[in-house]
């Protein structure tokens, strides 16, 4: 079972309408919380997160979109503690955040009680810059292994996906 949380109220009813609607009806469900408030009755095995992206940046007319792209109102340090407050032991995490976030998340990561295992970064061609990251860890170990860096371009010089793209991504994107 998937437990999908999301803080407002219109995105979640409109998450619930669109898991009902879906094959996975009886497989996810939709919670309408602040996670930093909400007392999970489990640990997870498996925490992904596509938090806020934005920090100290301009900001639109459009308060929902303010709430839901800036990151007053859930921090970093805020989801990596109900990450720490959630995972089981043996759990793992992903996040997934723009790039420029790089050194900010490895320096919160690596001063607490997590380890990052895979650092993904992805451009939209090789001609391109990195401007998302896929962070994924876990609680720190005795012996933390090194981090995995990859790269990822979303597209080819001919405008197609990359093979890299498809295998990470055919199973969630219906366009592939």
């Amino acid at each position: 079972m998937v437990d999908a949380i999301e803080i407002d109220n219109i995105a979640a009813e409109q998450a619930t309408a669109n898991i009902a609607a879906s094959p996975f009806a009886k497989k996810i469900n939709s919670i309408q919380a602040d996670g930093r408030k909400f007392l999970f009755e489990k640990k997870y095995e498996l925490i992904i997160s596509n938090p806020p992206f934005y920090e100290k940046e301009l900001k639109g007319d459009n308060e929902k979109k303010n709430i839901a792209h800036h990151s007053e109102e859930l921090s970093i340090t805020d989801l990596l503690n109900i990450i720490k407050n959630n995972l089981s032991t043996s759990g793992k995490f992903y996040l997934l955040l723009p790039f420029k976030r790089d050194a900010e998340i490895k320096k919160l990561i690596a001063s607490g009680i997590f380890q990052i295992e895979t650092i993904t970064y992805i451009r939209q061609t090789v001609k391109h810059d990195y401007f998302r990251m896929i962070v994924s860890g876990k609680f720190r170990t005795e012996n933390p292994e090194e981090t995995i860096l990859e790269e990822i371009s979303i597209k080819d010089e001919n405008g197609n996906y990359t093979p890299a793209f498809i295998v990470l991504l055919k199973d969630y994107y219906l366009h592939l």
